[in-house]
């Protein structure tokens, strides 16, 4: 990670600072910049301290009524970005679960149209990337 903070080149977060986005841009070989972002869409859930509950507030606090999920979607983030969701090109929309205890793929890897994805995937819930080395 050191030889990262070195070549950062700048960072942000959206707009409403709700944590739904946030994101890092980097100079690599050549100057190729890149940006990387963590997208968060929450599930739905109610509690005072859950996530959900948390956007929801946020947005009613600017006179935004909207559900977290319907707002990161028309808010149209990936579109404007020209993002494409690499899992679904490679593997169809019916990709494995990505929640030990669910039954759907609520996660996602994008990637700008501009990149060529060779390869995708998802570890398995027992295995993290720190045991795989």
């Amino acid at each position: 990670m050191d030889n990262a903070t070195h070549h950062a080149a700048g960072k942000g977060i959206d707009p409403l600072e709700m944590g739904r986005w946030t994101w890092v841009r980097v100079k690599g070989r050549n100057n190729i910049i890149t940006r990387i972002y963590s997208i968060y869409r929450p599930c739905k859930s109610h509690g005072p301290h859950t996530t959900y509950t948390q956007q929801v507030n946020a947005l009613n606090k600017t006179q935004d009524l909207r559900c977290p999920q319907t707002a990161m979607m028309e808010d149209e983030f990936c579109e404007s970005l020209d993002l494409k969701n690499a899992i679904f090109e490679h593997h169809g929309e019916n990709g494995p679960p990505t929640f030990e205890a669910g039954r759907d793929q609520i996660d996602g890897i994008l990637a700008s149209s501009t990149i060529k994805v060779r390869r995708c995937g998802y570890l398995p819930h027992t295995i993290s990337p720190a045991t795989t080395t």
